[in-house]
């Protein structure tokens, strides 16, 4: 769960930390202030996809289990947003 205060760190050194790790084959990234879930997959060929989810399941192919979405966030309460 990213959180805001460490948000950038996590994005910027410790994605790029864990995809230098040979046994590493998914990083998943859920957002605490919107509903979101980025899951990075590494390829066959060593490179990186990235996908962005706001609803579905996050493929069991990559982590060996099926995670409904909505289980994900269903203790986080998101800000409303500002009304005109």
């Amino acid at each position: 769960m990213l959180s805001q205060s460490t948000e950038n760190h996590d994005r910027v050194v410790k994605v790029a930390h864990h995809r230098h790790r040979a046994g590493v084959e998914a990083i998943v990234l859920v957002d605490s202030r919107q509903r979101l879930v980025e899951i990075h997959a590494r390829n066959a060929n060593g490179t990186w996809t990235l996908d962005e989810r706001t609803s579905g399941d996050v493929p069991p192919a990559l982590l060996g289990l099926v995670i409904p979405f909505d289980e994900i966030h269903e203790r986080v309460t998101f800000d409303q947003a500002p009304t005109a």
